[in-house]
C-alpha cells in the first residue's frame, strides 16, 4: 500500500522544488493485519514528517486498538496499533526519518562534514530544510542508535570471529587535558571495535569492569596487547588468567626513548627558548625586508621575466641583504628530519640547532669574502652573526654544545633500538600507519636474538671503568635502560597462536603495536576539527558518547556485511531496533555517562545534600 502511494506522489510532486501545499499519505494500522475484525479505531494521528527518500509529507496515521477476545493480546492491556509502514519510515512521535538519522551521522562523524554542508545537501537532495540545531541532534540519536545496534548484533560478530580463529585483544585510551578518557577495545584480527566506554582515568575498577563486560560479551581473546599502564598490567592477569598480554612494541619504545633523552633534550629546548632565537630572526627579517620595499616589492622581482638580471645589476649591499634574507629563512622554514612520529623519534628542536649551525657558518664565509668591503654595506650580515652567535658562539666549550653533542651520542644509542625492533625507523614517512607487521614469527625470533645481543653489548659498556669515569650520567642512564628492557622483556616476545578452525590448524601472528587504535582516535579528532576549525578538543571529548568509536567500524567491510549486509541498509536496521524498544531522545541522555556529573549536580541540588548534612552534624537529625 505504502509503495503504491509513493508511485502515486512522485508522478506528481517535485521533492526539489515542493512549492504547493505538503502531500498526504495515510498509513493505516491495519497494513500489518489481514483483517480489522479484531479491532477498532482509537484515534487518527496527524504529523508533518521529513525524509531523505520522500522529502516532506503530511502523514495520516489511523490508530486502531483490539478488541475484547483477540487472543493475541492481554485483554487488561490491550495496546493500540500503530502503521508499521510508518515506523520504518520514521521513529515514533518523531518528524524526521531514520534515513536522515542516517545521513546526517554518516556525513558527520564519518566524513566530518559541517553542519551547513550537510544542510545544503539534504536541500539539494530532498528539498527538506532543516535547522542547524536540528541536524546536530540527529547526529547523535544516529550514535545512539549505532551503539544500539552493535550491542543487538555481538552473537553475530562473537560468531563472525569465530571463523578466525578468535580475536586479539587491544586496549588503549585517549582524551584531552587528561578528563575524560575514552577507552577502547579493537580486536587486531578484523580491525572491529568491539567495545567503548568514557572513564574518569585509567584506573583499576573501571578498566576491570570493562574487561569483565568484554569478557562476558565476547569470550576469552588469544591474547591481550595494550601499553604499559599499571591498570592495565594489573586487571589483566585478573579477568583473563592464562592468557598471553603483550605490550605494545611501539609504546615501550617511544617510553625507553624519552627516559633516556627527555633531560639532554629539554635542556637545549629550555637554552633555544632562553636565547629567543626565533623572536631575534623574526624581527631581523621584517627590518631587512622593510630596508628593500616589503615582502610584495620583493616577490615580485621573481616574477620579472629578467629576473637573473635583476641580481646581477643589484650592488653588493643589496646582494649581501638577499643573502642575510636567504639564511634566516633556511633557519626559519627549512625542512628537517622528521618522519611524523613525534619526540623521542623525531627532534625537531635539535633540527633546529643545527640549521643554525649551518647558518651561522655560511654567515662567517660571507664576511671572510666581504672583508674589505665597508661596514655599512655588511650591516645586516654583521647583526645576523651577532644574533646566531647568541646560540653558537666561537667557543668550544660552550654548555650548548655540549649538550648537543651529549644528545647526539644518546639518540645514535636509541636509533640503534628502533632500527632493531624495526619500528619508527628513520626514514620511513608512515608515521603511525606503520604497524610494524611481520611476516611470520621467525621475523619476531631475529629481533628477539639481535636485542639480545646489543643488549648485552651496551650492559658490558656500561660496566668499563674508563667508560664510567669519563660518562657517569650516561653509564647510569644506559644501566636503567636495560634494567627497562629485562623488566618487561616476557611481554615483548610471545610465541605464536595456533588457533584451530574446523579441522585445520592456523598460525596466528598478534600485532606487536597498538597503532591501529591510535589512527582510530587520530581519525576522531581529525574529524571534530574538520567540522568546528578548533584545535583544542576538549569540549568536543567530554560531550561525545562513547559510541563515537563505533563509527570506524562502519568503513570495515566484514563488519557491514555481518551487522547490516550493506551500508544502504543501515535506516531500516535502526527501524528494527525501534520496534522491540523505543528511545526517546531523553532516554538517549539520561543512559550517556559523559553527562553524568551534569546530572548529579542537577540531583544534589534538587535534594539539598549539603543542607541535610549540615543538619545532622548541628542536630543529629535529617
Amino acid at each position: 500500500m505504502l509503495h503504491k502511494q509513493v508511485a502515486v506522489f512522485t508522478g506528481r510532486y517535485n521533492f526539489v522544488n515542493l512549492l504547493s501545499e505538503l502531500p498526504r499519505l495515510c498509513f493505516p494500522a491495519a497494513d500489518c493485519f489481514e483483517t480489522k475484525a479484531s479491532c477498532r479505531m482509537l484515534k487518527t494521528v496527524t504529523r508533518t514528517v521529513h525524509t531523505l527518500l520522500l522529502g516532506s509529507f503530511i502523514a495520516h496515521e489511523q490508530i486502531l486498538k483490539p478488541i475484547h477476545g483477540d487472543p493475541r493480546f492481554d485483554f487488561a492491556q490491550r495496546p493500540p496499533l500503530h502503521s508499521e509502514a510508518l515506523r520504518r519510515l520514521v521513529p515514533p512521535r518523531c518528524r524526521y526519518g531514520y534515513d536522515l538519522i542516517a545521513f546526517c551521522g554518516l556525513e558527520f562523524y564519518l566524513n566530518g562534514r559541517q553542519v551547513k554542508e550537510i544542510k545544503e545537501h539534504i536541500k539539494q537532495k530532498s528539498g527538506v530544510a532543516i535547522p542547524a540545531s536540528t541536524v546536530q541532534v540527529l547526529a547523535y540519536k544516529f550514535l545512539k542508535y549505532l551503539g544500539r545496534l552493535h550491542h543487538s548484533s555481538i552473537a553475530a560478530i562473537r560468531h563472525q570471529m569465530s571463523l578466525a580463529g578468535g580475536y586479539i585483544l587491544h586496549l588503549d585510551s585517549t582524551c584531552e587535558e587528561k578528563d575524560p578518557l575514552l577507552l577502547s577495545c579493537i580486536d587486531g584480527i578484523s580491525g572491529q571495535v568491539l567495545y567503548s566506554k568514557k572513564i574518569r582515568s585509567e584506573n583499576k575498577i573501571d578498566v576491570q569492569i570493562i574487561l569483565e563486560t568484554v569478557k562476558e560479551l565476547f569470550g576469552l581473546p588469544l591474547a591481550v596487547v595494550s601499553d604499559m599502564g599499571r591498570a592495565f598490567l594489573n586487571v589483566v592477569a585478573v579477568v583473563f588468567p592464562g592468557i598471553v598480554h603483550m605490550i605494545c612494541h611501539y609504546h615501550f619504545l617511544r617510553d625507553l626513548g624519552r627516559d633516556f633523552l627527555d633531560e639532554d633534550y629539554d635542556s637545549l629546548r629550555q637554552a633555544l627558548s632562553k636565547s629567543q632565537i626565533k623572536a631575534a630572526l623574526r624581527t631581523l627579517a621584517k627590518r631587512i625586508e622593510k630596508k628593500m620595499g616589503g615582502a610584495e616589492k620583493m616577490a615580485a622581482v621573481f616574477d620579472r621575466s629578467d629576473c637573473q638580471s635583476y641580481f646581477i645589476q643589484a650592488n653588493r649591499q643589496q646582494l649581501l641583504q638577499w643573502y642575510a634574507l636567504q639564511v634566516i629563512y633556511e633557519v626559519r622554514f627549512g625542512k628537517g628530519n622528521n618522519d611524523g612520529y613525534g619526540f623521542p623519534f623525531d627532534h625537531s628542536h635539535l633540527d633546529y640547532y643545527e640549521r643554525l649551525e649551518i647558518a651561522i657558518t655560511q654567515v662567517r664565509e660571507a664576511l671572510q669574502n666581504a672583508a674589505s668591503l665597508p661596514k655599512r654595506e655588511k650591516k645586516d650580515l654583521l647583526k645576523l652573526e651577532t644574533v646566531l652567535s647568541t646560540v653558537i658562539p666561537q667557543n668550544h666549550d660552550d654548555p650548548i654544545r655540549n649538550t648537543v653533542k651529549s644528545l647526539g651520542e644518546r639518540i645514535n644509542i636509541f636509533d640503534r633500538f628502533r632500527q632493531i625492533m624495526r619500528l619508527a625507523c628513520k626514514g620511513n614517512k608512515q608515521g603511525l600507519n606503520d604497524n610494524g607487521s611481520l611476516a611470520n614469527h621467525h621475523e619476531l625470533q631475529q629481533i628477539e636474538k639481535k636485542l639480545t645481543a646489543y643488549t648485552t653489548r651496551l650492559e658490558r659498556k656500561a660496566d668499563r671503568v674508563h667508560f664510567k669515569k669519563q660518562h657517569p650520567q650516561l653509564a647510569d642512564d644506559m644501566k636503567k635502560m636495560i634494567g627497562q628492557i629485562h623488566k618487561y622483556w616476557d611481554m615483548l616476545f610471545m610465541a605464536p597462536i595456533i588457533v584451530r578452525v574446523g579441522s585445520t590448524e592456523h598460525e596466528i601472528v598478534a600485532q606487536r603495536t597498538n597503532n591501529l587504535m591510535e589512527r582510530s582516535f587520530r581519525k576522531i579528532k581529525r574529524r571534530c576539527r574538520r567540522r568546528h576549525g578548533r584545535k583544542k578538543l576538549q569540549k568536543d571529548m567530554a560531550t561525545l558518547p562513547a559510541e563515537i568509536a563505533l563509527v570506524d567500524n562502519l568503513l570495515n567491510q566484514q563488519y557491514i556485511a555481518t551487522v547490516m549486509g550493506t551500508i544502504d541498509k543501515l535506516p531500516l536496521k535502526f527501524a528494527e531496533l525501534d520496534q522491540n524498544e523505543t528511545w526517546t531522545l531523553k532516554t538517549m541522555k539520561n543512559a550517556d555517562c559523559s553527562t553524568f556529573s551534569k546530572k548529579l549536580f542537577k540531583q544534589l541540588q534538587k535534594y539539598d545534600v549539603k543542607t541535610i548534612a549540615l543538619n545532622y552534624l548541628q542536630n543529629g537529625i535529617v
